[in-house]
């Protein structure tokens, strides 16, 4: 894989829409906090606040 391929790939793993349908999905089955303690919550008032 090349540089390009890697930028191409974290950018649609990241983006706005994918973080989004993720939280929606930890929120449905009351999913626990990671390894930094934040809790699923937290994360979307930080997305809010901060962009994705």
């Amino acid at each position: 894989m090349n540089r390009q391929n890697d930028i191409s790939l974290i950018d649609r793993v990241v983006s706005k829409n994918n973080m989004e349908r993720a939280i929606q999905k930890v929120l449905k089955n009351k999913g626990a906090p990671g390894v930094d303690e934040m809790t699923v919550y937290e994360l979307e008032e930080h997305m809010q606040t901060y962009g994705s």
